[in-house]
């Protein structure tokens, strides 16, 4: 509280509480409750409204951890979606406009994901709340529904998340554990509203948790952020001139795609569904401009020594461009884009030989490429997306490229004559031209025969502290197109205009997807 007050002392408070609805209203449970709970609130309570008080609230949120705890049903999952719903209509809805410097910010503590049809089937017979409702009369609400609502209100949400315990009863009755970060990440995502998710180990760090991520979330994903339900013009504006090609934002992406027999089902998915991402983009901004280029690896005689061996799988193309190649510059023209990246996914695949691939090495050539045509403009937002399931080729793996002289991002590299990249030259070329990069990483990749299972995520993470440039990660399932959008835009960044940018995608994907 000291804190908030200090860095922004008009900053209003408010407290709410969910344990779950009463057993008896979710399911058919023969079961005495020794503590019976007040089935009124259970699914949700106002403990205090938004208040500047400080003190009250501090007294309020006391009063509160002093009482005693409230059973969830004696079953897993609980009322939170629910609570969110209630302490949004309770708080917001209904009241005069907040004006356009007011951040409103839900901060969700728990260690449960929220009710389902599994665990509450009577509730799927009652009404789904469409604002305030109750916890008798009403089920939980569906997440359009509720998603719809914190667009329209400008509703951020914050995630604090501890780890959850499940008792062997709980096992026993069909709960198994899960992935609570993974779990509300998912919804916030479907919810398609600005979120931040943060773990909480124990129960001491979560006053620190709180002050760091609401400082941290106000700057990478509430700054200037466009309000999901444009105010009224003005009465009688000006006429605006015709725009011109440099007026607005401009964005400039480049997809880096891993081209070997592992991930061809990814591309050829992709591909699929190319047509809706070009569609949202332009709906979304003035001037966007697409690129494509790949990798497989370096020759395995390059990187192993030997004569060259005969291709005989996959697709056979020039030592040269086994690395890296330019498959479109840059363009503004979405169906050429559109296009080229469906004949450029019916190509058959090209043999990585063995893992990892040469991912640092097309990051760097991409970045150098002069041929890519990438803005010089600072204005210019400018993001290449590398799409892979490996880790990145290095000295274990390729003890003959060692020889060979480390490439110097200069555009003149090649993948017969220098060897992989050292992680300095890739963060600096990248930070000379002002990229951002974003990694999208499948959840269980599949290796060959033989390779151990690795975590790409994980990996990449530890190349990014290196790397020390605008990196966000993001685990795809093998569905991810139709997400593609949104988890583009999903990012940590402390870059300001990045994350507007990237909020803003996120807002309109909801409206026209």
């Amino acid at each position: 509280m000291e804190s908030f007050h200090r860095d922004t002392p008009d900053a209003e408070f408010a407290h709410a509480a969910f344990a779950d609805y009463k057993v008896s209203l979710k399911k058919a449970y023969p079961y005495t409750d020794p503590n019976p709970v007040n089935a009124v609130t259970s699914c949700y309570e106002l403990i205090q409204n938004l208040t500047n008080d400080r003190e009250l609230f501090h007294d309020k949120v006391t009063e509160f951890f002093k009482t005693k705890w409230v059973n969830g049903a004696y079953d897993p999952p609980e009322s939170s979606m629910t609570a969110i719903l209630y302490t949004i209509a309770d708080i917001w809805m209904g009241a005069p406009p907040a004006g356009p410097d007011v951040k409103k910010i839900v901060i969700l503590i728990t260690d449960e994901e929220p009710n389902g049809a599994k665990d509450a089937a009577y509730l799927t017979f009652k009404p789904k709340p469409k604002g305030k409702g109750d916890c008798l009369n009403y089920g939980y609400p569906s997440l359009r529904t509720e998603g719809e609502i914190m667009r329209r209100e400008n509703i951020y949400i914050i995630g604090l998340l501890a780890p959850t315990r499940r008792t062997a009863e709980e096992h026993a009755k069909g709960y198994p554990d899960i992935d609570i970060k993974a779990v509300w990440t998912d919804i916030f995502t479907e919810l398609g509203v600005p979120f931040y998710v943060e773990m909480m180990p124990d129960a001491s760090m979560a006053a620190d948790s709180i002050v760091k991520v609401v400082r941290n979330s106000i700057s990478r994903m509430a700054c200037a952020v466009p309000p999901a339900t444009p105010p009224p013009a003005p009465p009688s504006p000006p006429v605006a001139p015709p725009p011109t090609a440099d007026d607005g934002d401009k964005i400039q992406l480049v997809f880096v795609f891993d081209r070997t027999q592992e991930f061809s089902s990814f591309l050829q998915e992709f591909a699929s569904k190319a047509e809706n991402v070009v569609r949202i983009f332009k709906r979304m901004f003035s001037h966007v401009e697409y690129g494509i280029t790949a990798f497989a690896d370096f020759p395995l005689h390059i990187k192993k020594g030997g004569e060259p061996q005969p291709v005989t799988l996959g697709l056979n193309i020039d030592d040269s461009s086994r690395c890296y190649d330019n498959i479109l510059p840059l363009t503004k023209d979405g169906d050429l884009f559109w296009e080229t990246l469906q004949q450029f996914a019916a190509t058959k695949w090209v043999n990585g030989f063995d893992p990892p691939e040469s991912s640092m090495t097309a990051l760097l050539y991409t970045a150098a490429d002069k041929e890519v045509n990438w803005d010089s403009s600072d204005k210019t937002t400018k993001i290449i997306i590398l799409i892979t399931d490996e880790d990145t080729v290095g000295k274990k793996d390729a003890p003959e490229l060692v020889s060979k002289p480390k490439p110097k991002g200069d555009g003149q590299d090649t993948c017969t004559d220098h060897s992989y990249p050292d992680v300095e030259t890739v963060r600096t070329v990248f930070q000379q031209n002002n990229l951002k990069l974003i990694g999208l990483f499948p959840r269980n990749p599949d290796r060959m025969k033989g390779w151990p299972k690795i975590n790409t995520k994980l990996l990449w993470e530890k190349y990014n502290s290196s790397l020390e440039f605008h990196f966000n990660f993001l685990v795809i399932s093998h569905s991810f197109p139709e997400l593609l959008a949104t988890s583009l835009l999903w990012t940590s960044t402390e870059d300001c205009a990045f994350s507007t940018l990237l909020i803003r995608f996120k807002i309109q994907l909801f409206y026209i997807a």
